[in-house]
């Protein structure tokens, strides 16, 4: 889905700027044009999310967020799973927190730098 589907805003609307959210992914979360997003639905309401831009040299993961309450149940993994079908063959490039790290190291993203406690990785497609 793009800012421009139907129900984007209906469903993300409510999470695009969560303090605690911005503060745990480590940046704002915009609904920028040609952005993609995937989301994790549990009784009609989004318990994960999940973005990918495409700017034509390479795939950059954005804004990978799962609610509290929805945490060790897999939704992470289907919506990076989701992403990476979505971009086969594709150089891709994310900023990645501790818990999810390892994650991208075990499906062959390598690690460039740290920052604080956000590591940016690499895939080369």
């Amino acid at each position: 889905m793009t800012n421009t589907s139907p129900d984007f805003y209906r469903l993300m609307g409510p999470l695009l700027s969560r303090r605690h959210i911005v503060k745990e992914i480590g940046g704002p979360i915009w609904d920028d044009d040609g952005k993609q997003w995937w989301t994790a639905l549990l009784g009609g309401k989004v318990a994960g999310f999940a973005a990918a831009r495409d700017n034509d040299r390479r795939i950059t993961f954005q804004s990978a967020y799962v609610l509290p309450e929805h945490r060790r149940n897999g939704l992470y993994r289907t919506l990076f799973y989701a992403r990476m079908e979505a971009f086969p063959g594709r150089p891709i490039r994310a900023v990645c927190t501790t818990a999810s790290l390892p994650m991208f190291l075990a499906n062959g993203f390598t690690a460039a730098y740290k920052r604080g406690s956000f590591t940016e990785v690499h895939y080369d497609g």
